[in-house]
């Protein structure tokens, strides 16, 4: 009988960010279908499961040019030392062979596109000039090479796209096994709706918009921010973590401090979704966006521009929300567009709903578990 031991590589998994919640809905499901789950990682916030083996890498989460090489090494090491059953990394983040790695990101769909950071120290902007080019270079050495991995999962058909466009000869041992949410926890909720405006001081007309996320930069929270200039009728709420001192005199520059308000890091972005109006996500650059699954989910309309997975979660005619272009005035004829006509804004949500419904954990778990099991059977691959 084959093992039913598994290793899961990743630099952080835990209820707060993405990729960081996908792994541990995952984790979970696992254990709970009879796995052994080996978990190697920087940082590790999981509840205690007797399958659930944790094995944490100390080490920097910042800068990137330095956190990324440091669990190169010593995450390597440590998979080597704990690794059981089939391996699972999350891209290229070790240099262990894998049976199995699952790329979130495409880095060389982003050749000749980062973002030109404005900083004056010199050390970061070393950081940021190093950072692209070590990220491909690490997924050319080892994502896109057999020898270190055998299996390779993307997350959405447009991550598959492009991981093939940049690296032919993965096609052949290339899988999609999309995301999914969890609609217990992300779904419409008048109560909740109630509490966290009134928390807040929302008034119940009050138009929402909401985002929520990191790295505010790139996905757009400035442009959000100058689009309620225009878009007079809009208040917004911000939920995550970013430079909020930034965000704050750009509203005040922008006349729009009073509609703006910042939550910080939250650790129930549900309760945001479930209060506000509209999600907003100006991205430049995704793959699959977890917060935009969750605003679906949420019953939430969807402004978006057209990056990664956006138009599959929405619906490619729009039936769930508006796709635009990456600019304030985008943003902000979006907005006045759902303002003014909330029965089209609501069929967005209920549809939203109800596609929802389809994306389970469960059948992303039991992808997972036909793929080990080919694996320890010695198929998949090449």
């Amino acid at each position: 009988m084959p093992s039913r031991d598994v290793t899961i590589v990743a630099h952080d998994v835990g209820p707060i960010g993405g990729m960081e919640q996908m792994l541990s809905q995952l984790i979970w499901r696992l254990a709970e279908r009879g796995r052994e789950v080996t978990v190697v990682a920087r940082s590790i916030d999981l509840p205690a499961h007797p399958r659930i083996r944790q094995v944490r890498v100390p080490g920097p989460r910042r800068p990137f040019v330095i956190a990324y090489p440091w669990f190169f090494i010593a995450g390597t090491l440590a998979t080597a030392r704990a690794r059981r059953g089939p391996v699972n990394t999350t891209g290229a983040i070790v240099f262990n062979r894998a049976e199995v790695s699952t790329v979130h990101f495409v880095h060389a769909a982003r050749r000749g596109r980062e973002r030109r950071m404005r900083v004056k120290r010199f050390d970061y902007a070393l950081a940021a000039r190093l950072a692209a080019p070590m990220s491909r270079w690490a997924e050319r050495a080892i994502v896109a090479r057999a020898f270190f991995t055998r299996n390779v999962v993307t997350v959405c058909t447009s991550a598959r796209d492009e991981l093939v466009a940049a690296y032919p000869n993965v096609e052949a041992r290339l899988t999609v096994i999309p995301n999914a949410v969890d609609t217990d926890r992300f779904r419409p909720n008048p109560a909740t709706r109630r509490s966290v405006r009134s928390t807040r001081g929302l008034g119940e007309d009050d138009r929402v918009a909401l985002f929520v996320g990191s790295e505010w930069r790139g996905k757009g929270v400035a442009l959000i921010v100058e689009a309620l200039a225009l878009a007079p009728t809009w208040r917004l709420v911000v939920v995550g973590e970013g430079d909020e001192g930034a965000l704050v005199r750009l509203a005040r520059d922008t006349g729009v401090e009073h509609r703006v308000i910042c939550t910080g890091v939250r650790p129930d972005p549900e309760r945001f979704m479930a209060a506000a109006d509209c999600f907003v996500h100006a991205s430049d650059g995704e793959t699959d966006s977890m917060t935009i699954m969750q605003a679906v989910a949420s019953g939430l309309p969807v402004i978006a521009t057209d990056v990664g997975a956006a138009r599959e979660r929405i619906g490619s005619r729009g039936e769930g929300g508006l796709i635009v272009e990456r600019s304030p005035e985008a943003i902000a004829d979006a907005l006045n567009a759902l303002a003014t006509d909330p029965a089209t804004a609501l069929r967005m949500g209920e549809r939203n709903t109800h596609v929802a419904q389809g994306w389970s954990w469960d059948a992303v778990a039991d992808a997972y578990d036909e793929l080990y099991d080919a694996v320890a059977h010695g198929e998949g691959g090449s």
